[in-house]
């Protein structure tokens, strides 16, 4: 049986230190896109649950708004919104409490 000399690999342990080391950078490129994955879509999810609640509480906000306009018997009329002490308390109130509703707008549909 011959002798192998100290510090030379064997010429059978090479190719399995070369399937070893191509598995580990399979796992390891395996391992990273799915993490990129998940990373991807928990933030598309954060997104949409983020908008679906902005958009819930200003729809909330424009229909209180025209509510409280309907029950002035002024629907239609922007002077009224101009003149509404209420929605003047009713902002400064929601604002003290949360200020990350910084947001309305009040359109007028015919120009």
């Amino acid at each position: 049986m011959p002798r192998e000399q100290p510090g030379r690999v064997s010429p059978r342990v090479t190719p399995v230190w070369a399937c070893i080391v191509a598995a580990v950078g399979l796992v390891a490129l395996a391992g990273t896109t799915i993490a990129i994955y998940d990373v991807r879509r928990d933030l598309a999810i954060r997104r949409r649950e983020e908008i679906y609640r902005l958009q819930s509480h200003a729809e909330r906000s424009a229909g209180h708004i025209a509510s409280q306009l309907a029950e002035q018997e002024r629907p239609y009329e922007l002077n009224a919104v101009r003149e509404a002490r209420w929605l003047r308390t009713y902002w400064h109130q929601s604002l003290q409490r949360q200020p990350f509703r910084l947001y309305a707008a009040v359109l007028d549909l015919e120009g």
